[in-house]
């Protein structure tokens, strides 16, 4: 958005048709100091003859929404009743459910999603909308006129429900763990076969786990049983802890400071 803004702040100050006719020589002169004095850019070329910056408007704010949109898809489900991973508390002006009172609905991620949702149509129609027709054709300035306005304020909307969300948003750490349980051991199949593969191989790791997680789903077998019935196995990956590595706080990589980064881009 912030190198957008250069692009699209510009002045159209070339008369009806875009040629200049009315001002003369004088017109690209005169287009240039008002643009100065509005602090807006210059640009020589008239509007109608091409939507670029229409559309360039209406995309790089849906992609925007698109963002805020994802933020809101993946709050919306960790608040589903079998994930319990999170909700929203109730403020002042809300209710649960008309007709069932113990309703955590997830109303302001479903607005922030919906909103996104919108806005990627409304992108969508600028963007299909046809070359102007001669030199103006007011079925495609009316399009713009209408759409732009709105794609601003969804994904305003959007951006400033989430904003106001956080501070009422809760989680549960106990069904978060839980969650992560459930398929137990087989989650961090990535890391343990990372381990192993330096003691047998890319291929030889892979496929002994990909052995192991069918054996687990079918029988329940854990790691270490059947580890133990491969000793050949066993003595090749002596020394490494396979305990350790079936904590999953033990393989979350770079996702804390990838994070902080990322909610401070200007340092």
């Amino acid at each position: 958005l912030t190198q957008m803004r250069p692009r699209v702040e510009i002045i159209q100050f070339s008369g009806a048709a875009g040629t200049y006719a009315s001002l003369g020589e004088d017109g690209p002169r005169t287009a240039r100091a008002l643009a100065e004095s509005l602090n807006l850019g210059y640009e020589p070329y008239p509007w109608h003859a091409a939507g670029d910056v229409m559309a360039e408007i209406a995309c790089t704010t849906a992609i925007y929404a698109q963002t805020l949109g994802k933020i809101a898809e993946d709050l919306f489900t960790m608040q589903r009743t079998d994930m319990a991973e999170a909700h929203e508390t109730m403020d002042a002006h809300s209710s649960g459910s008309s007709t069932m009172p113990q309703k955590l609905n997830p109303f302001t991620t479903m607005k922030a999603s919906v909103s996104a949702r919108l806005v990627a149509g409304m992108a969508s129609t600028i963007l299909t909308q046809p070359p102007a027709a001669d030199e103006r054709d007011h079925r495609q300035s009316e399009v713009q006129r209408d759409l732009i306005p709105q794609i601003f304020l969804a994904t305003e909307g959007a951006a400033s429900k989430l904003t106001a969300l956080f501070g009422r948003l809760r989680f549960n750490t106990e069904s978060l763990r839980a969650n992560l349980n459930h398929e137990g051991v087989l989650l961090m199949s990535e890391g343990i076969m990372m381990a192993l593969a330096p003691r047998l191989g890319q291929e030889g790791a892979h496929d002994l786990l990909q052995e192991f997680a069918s054996e687990a789903r079918e029988n329940g077998t854990s790691l270490q049983d059947f580890l133990a019935e491969r000793p050949e196995v066993a003595e090749k990956i002596k020394g490494i802890d396979i305990s350790e590595l079936t904590q999953p706080e033990n393989y979350t990589g770079l996702s804390r400071e990838l994070s902080m980064e990322a909610a401070q881009p200007n340092k």
